[in-house]
């Protein structure tokens, strides 16, 4: 897929409301006009492993003054003390804080933590036919492990996933590393060169730069 293909079919996604975002151990761009980008998008869900608490603060208050429908419910530890077990995308945003979150200590023991982590990365069989972004991750070897193991196992619904900050040739590389069962998978994934919020702020600056459409009054058109 062409990048001008990618943005077009990201664009009608995000302007429906129907992308979910993963966020890798190096976080996102947490300064001036990159959080804002980021705060300003109708997520699906978030599953965070970077532990980093200021993006979801940034995406509450972004939700809130705008009057958006749904509500940012954060998740650092079990899923049923925020959300309860049968909660709804149209609902809510959950942001899964997938290794605890903040600087502290972790709230829960090793063990409960990967039961947790588990537990909320299931979800994503709930995000069906729509579109994960992935970000923050620097070491290719780390994004091959989520491929073939998280996303393999649970986002097999998924139409399209999209990796942020991935050159052309790391991203064949991901490709033909995957274990032979997600072959599927491998189809479904693309990437950019564009991090994150440079890939969100070029996908707004297109949709300004499309023409106005006409506005027809009994029958007279009028560019």
């Amino acid at each position: 897929m062409k990048d001008e293909n990618l943005y077009s079919e990201l664009g009608l996604a995000l302007a429906r409301g129907d992308v979910g975002l993963w966020v890798g151990p190096d976080g996102v761009p947490l300064a001036g006009v990159s959080i804002q980008v980021l705060a300003a998008q109708e997520w699906l869900g978030v599953w965070a492993e970077s532990r980093q608490a200021e993006f979801a603060q940034a995406l509450e208050s972004s939700w809130r003054e705008h009057s958006l429908a749904r509500m940012v419910i954060e998740v650092p530890d079990l899923v049923e003390d925020a959300l309860g077990e049968h909660f709804k995308f149209s609902d809510f945003c959950p942001f899964f804080y997938l290794n605890g979150k903040g600087a502290g200590a972790d709230r829960l023991s090793p063990v409960r933590r990967e039961d947790s982590k588990r537990e909320k990365v299931k979800y994503l069989e709930n995000l069906g036919a729509s579109v994960l972004l992935i970000c923050g991750y620097q070491e290719p070897a780390r994004l091959a492990l989520l491929l073939d193991r998280e996303i393999g196992e649970y986002g097999a619904r998924l139409r399209l996933i999209v990796l942020t900050g991935c050159p052309e040739q790391t991203l064949e590389q991901l490709k033909s590393g995957l274990s032979a069962r997600q072959a599927e998978l491998a189809a479904k994934i693309f990437a950019t060169d564009a991090a994150l919020d440079g890939l969100l702020t070029e996908i707004e600056d297109k949709k300004r730069a499309l023409p106005a459409e006409p506005t027809v009054k009994k029958g007279v058109r009028t560019d």
